[in-house]
């Protein structure tokens, strides 16, 4: 997935949900790891494993819930990102913690 912020400096907020076993989706990822990239840069500008690990995990699920996206529990291991992003292309990529291997949705979302 790439993101193309617009001329100026966004708040975006991304999210990788294991909210799919709640729906009885199968084959989801348990543990997903969000990180995004920018263009031709190999390490990740930013990444999350476990929404609550930030310390600004009270603005992240606050963020959630001004743009409209699934509600955030505090013991689930989604994993969310509120950035700042400067214009340019980035890519936001899923992966399971370890080894494991599954489903992932990713939202963005412009929280401006």
């Amino acid at each position: 997935m790439e993101l193309v912020p617009r001329f100026r400096p966004d708040l975006f907020f991304a999210t990788s949900c294991w909210l799919g076993f709640s729906a009885g989706a199968s084959g989801v990822l348990a543990d997903p790891i969000l990180r995004v990239y920018r263009q031709h840069v190999s390490a990740p500008l930013f990444q999350n494993d476990d929404w609550t690990s930030p310390s600004n995990a009270g603005q992240i699920a606050i963020a959630a819930k001004n743009v409209g996206a699934f509600s955030l529990v505090g013991s689930t291991k989604d994993s969310a990102l509120s950035l700042t992003l400067q214009p340019g292309i980035y890519s936001a990529v899923v992966t399971g913690a370890g080894t494991s291997t599954g489903v992932a949705l990713v939202e963005v979302y412009d929280d401006d």
